[in-house]
């Protein structure tokens, strides 16, 4: 039997925006041939690329910190900690040598009390000095600390992730067409501001097309889901369409007891435009 179907797009998509913006670039018009990926609108980012400059210059810069950390001391700082504990070291027999020399003055009697206990403070810094140089010469001999790597690992894994944040918001602001597929419908133009859930163009696919039929309750019972299908199109009368049944729906219009039936089958583009158009009149032999 004859039943009488119409053609439908295998998929449809209303692409929109997920985020706010002027569109600046809209290189699409009605009808036009998109693959997938392909950019359908450009919203601005001015202000995003160079927020991006800035968070890459940190970024760098708390790498560098992590790799000078993680590389230790250099040869010549240790060197010249090490020189500087030396010069302390100099400056504390000097300081010791004058003391003693002050007490046996002071025994005699020739040296004041003033001038000895200036020798003692003298001496104290000195080895107060001397401590912290060795110190110092310590930390550069045994490099930074595991605490110290690991804060600075985190701080630039922070970085990174401000970078890939505003990476993502800079792809949104590209959008771009879920597959291929024609552009059936346009529904915003360039200098429009778009609001986050905007849409930009209505995509269908036609290389695999869908013609649904409406079958009474009385046959849709001798129907399989696989089974060949012809098709005629008066839109394309002379070329032979085979489909096949790929579901029957288990709900029927409920004032025409009717159930609908889904045929699929391959499209063919000549020219670059689809044969068989969505909406179309088709009919189906079952």
């Amino acid at each position: 039997q004859s039943f009488v179907g119409t053609v439908m797009p295998a998929r449809t998509s209303d692409v929109g925006s997920a985020v706010d913006g002027r569109i600046v670039a809209l290189p699409i018009v009605d009808g036009q041939r998109v693959t997938e990926g392909q950019p359908l609108a450009e919203l601005l980012r001015g202000l995003l690329e160079i927020e991006r400059e800035g968070a890459v210059a940190e970024l760098d810069r708390r790498r560098e910190v992590l790799a000078e950390l993680r590389a230790g001391s250099r040869p010549e700082e240790i060197e010249q900690a090490r020189a500087t504990v030396a010069g302390f070291e100099a400056r504390l027999a000097y300081a010791r040598g004058r003391l003693n020399r002050l007490v046996r003055l002071a025994e005699r009697g020739t040296s004041t009390a003033d001038e000895l206990q200036d020798a003692q403070t003298e001496l104290q810094q000195i080895e107060a000095q001397l401590r912290g140089s060795r110190a110092a010469l310590a930390l550069a001999e045994a490099g930074a600390r595991k605490e110290q790597v690991a804060q600075a690992a985190a701080a630039v894994a922070v970085q990174e992730a401000a970078v890939e944040r505003i990476d993502d918001q800079l792809a949104k602001h590209t959008i771009r067409a879920p597959f291929d597929g024609w552009v059936v419908e346009r529904f915003a133009e360039k200098g429009q501001w778009l609001s986050r859930g905007g849409l930009v163009a209505r995509i269908a696919e036609l290389d695999e097309v869908e013609v649904e039929v409406r079958v009474p309750e009385i046959s849709v019972a001798g129907l399989d889901v696989g089974v060949d299908v012809r098709l005629d199109f008066d839109a394309a009368p002379h070329h032979t369409w085979i489909g096949k049944v790929a579901r029957i729906v288990p709900q029927a219009d409920v004032l025409s007891r009717s159930f609908p039936v889904q045929i699929t089958l391959a499209n063919e583009v000549v020219d670059g435009d689809p044969v068989l158009r969505g909406g179309m009149l088709a009919r189906a032999w079952l």
